[in-house]
């Protein structure tokens, strides 16, 4: 695990791509995907140096994103953001974590 939100979790508004956390590559770790939940159907992405790399849509029946694929070693200051954009009429929770390690 690299970054995670789930102990909080992220209050979301409908239609506004949010980050739910983020990551810092050190150079020495792997990027490996991310896992991420919440309250209702959503597209989640996972983003690096601010291109989406990953993109995964839940539904109703699942609600629970996983991505994992082979190991990404990022340049160290790489940025990984896990961002989530629902099209609820409400406000949703949402928790993901980026996965990974050396």
């Amino acid at each position: 695990m690299l970054a995670t939100n789930n102990k909080t979790g992220t209050s979301v508004q409908p239609k506004v791509e949010t980050k739910l956390c983020e990551w810092v590559a050190d150079g020495s770790s792997f990027v490996i995907g991310f896992t991420a939940c919440g309250s209702f159907s959503a597209e989640y992405l996972l983003y690096v140096d601010n291109e989406p790399w990953y993109r995964y849509w839940t539904s109703p029946g699942n609600r629970t994103a996983y991505i994992g694929d082979r190991g990404h070693k990022l340049p160290a200051g790489t940025a990984v953001e896990l961002r989530v954009l629902h099209e609820d009429v409400a406000s949703q929770m949402y928790y993901g974590t980026i996965l990974g390690g050396s």
